[in-house]
């Protein structure tokens, strides 16, 4: 296994991690817990990460790692092609990787405004990994064809 993949354990419940799409891994979330998830942004307080299998790298702080910011520093790494280096994983230290790995503004803001910050830089610049600024039109629809979701379903169903 990849430094920039995790097995994630919440109780007994085991994800595999990076999901391409916060929400598909919140659907996920509810199918193996059986519970509706209405604030993501809390939901670590309600079942936090308890333990990273395969992964001594990043070790979660009980009741204060949230799935979803951890969800999105993978994906970070994995496109990036950059390694997350060993500590302890609380929501704090997790945003403030995504800023330097990003150079975005991320403090103080709510999971899904840094969500939509990540996934955009990401949709929008293939060049991410080589940090190239340059973005051509097909390009652009070629990464967003990989963040498949239940949301772009209905885009999609909409223009048709």
């Amino acid at each position: 296994m990849k430094k920039n993949e995790a097995i994630i354990y919440i109780g007994t419940d085991k994800f595999h991690l990076p999901v391409n799409d916060n929400k598909e891994l919140q659907l996920q979330i509810e199918s193996k817990l059986s519970k509706k998830i209405s604030n993501r942004g809390i939901f670590h307080m309600l079942k936090g990460v308890d333990r990273i299998e395969e992964n001594d790298f990043i070790r979660p702080v009980k009741n204060k790692t949230n799935i979803f910011f951890l969800n999105l520093m993978l994906l970070i790494a994995q496109n990036r092609d950059i390694e997350i280096p060993e500590n302890d994983y609380d929501n704090d230290v997790i945003i403030s990787w995504l800023e330097e790995a990003t150079q975005l503004d991320l403090k103080g803001k709510n999971l899904e405004l840094i969500e939509n910050k990540v996934y955009s830089l990401i949709i929008k610049n293939e060049g991410f990994i080589e940090n190239k600024p340059e973005i051509l039109e097909n390009q652009e629809s070629k990464v967003e064809s990989n963040f498949f979701s239940l949301d772009w379903i209905k885009s999609k169903n909409k223009e048709i």
